[in-house]
C-alpha cells in the first residue's frame, strides 16, 4: 500500500505536467478482488476535504491544480506487483485504449518506467489514464472529471512559469 502514496501521486502530477473512470475504463473492476492487485478510488468529496491540506509534490503544491482539481470526480490509483498480473493488466489497458479510442498523449520510458499517458473525451466527461510499469510493478491513475485539454495545458504553463 505504501507503493501507492508518494510515488504514485509523484507520476501523476509529472504525468499531468507532460500534458478521465467509468464505462471506459471499467476493465479495472475485475481485479477489485484480486489481492494483488490493490485499488484504491478517491473521491469527489474526498478531495475537497483535504482543501488546503493538499500536499507538495517536488516544487509545486497540489493547491496550485485548483481549478483543475474541481473539475476531477474521482482519482483511481492502482498498484499492481505480480508479474503475470501486470501482464494481464496492461492487456486490459490496450485493449481499453484501443476500444475506446483514447488519444495517446504520451509514451515513452523514463529511467526505468514504461510511461503511457491517454486521454478521452466523450459526452461531457474527461478520463486521463496513466501507466507507470517499472517491470516489477505498475502503477495506474486514473482521473475522470469534466476537464479538458486546455485545463491540462493551462496546469502545464502555471507549472512552467513556477520554475522559472
Amino acid at each position: 500500500m505504501k507503493h501507492l502514496t508518494r510515488k504514485t501521486l509523484l507520476l501523476a502530477v509529472m504525468a499531468i505536467f507532460c500534458l478521465q473512470v467509468s464505462a471506459q475504463t471499467e476493465f479495472l473492476s475485475k481485479y477489485a478482488k484480486n489481492d494483488k492487485v490493490n485499488i484504491i478510488t478517491i473521491g469527489k468529496e474526498m478531495l475537497a476535504l483535504l482543501g488546503g491540506d493538499l500536499p507538495s509534490v517536488g516544487d509545486m503544491d497540489i493547491d496550485d491544480m485548483g481549478e483543475l482539481v474541481k473539475k476531477v470526480d474521482n482519482i483511481t490509483l492502482a498498484s499492481v506487483t505480480d508479474q503475470k498480473t501486470i501482464a494481464k493488466v496492461m492487456k486490459d489497458v490496450g485493449k481499453t485504449v484501443k476500444k475506446n479510442k483514447f488519444s495517446t498523449v504520451l509514451t515513452g520510458k523514463d529511467d526505468d518506467i514504461d510511461v503511457g499517458i491517454y486521454f478521452l473525451q466523450r459526452d461531457g466527461k474527461s478520463y486521463l489514464l496513466i501507466t507507470g510499469n517499472e517491470g516489477k510493478e505498475l502503477n495506474l491513475i486514473i482521473l475522470n472529471g469534466t476537464f479538458t485539454m486546455a485545463d491540462l495545458r493551462n496546469l502545464t504553463e502555471t507549472a512552467s512559469g513556477d520554475s522559472e
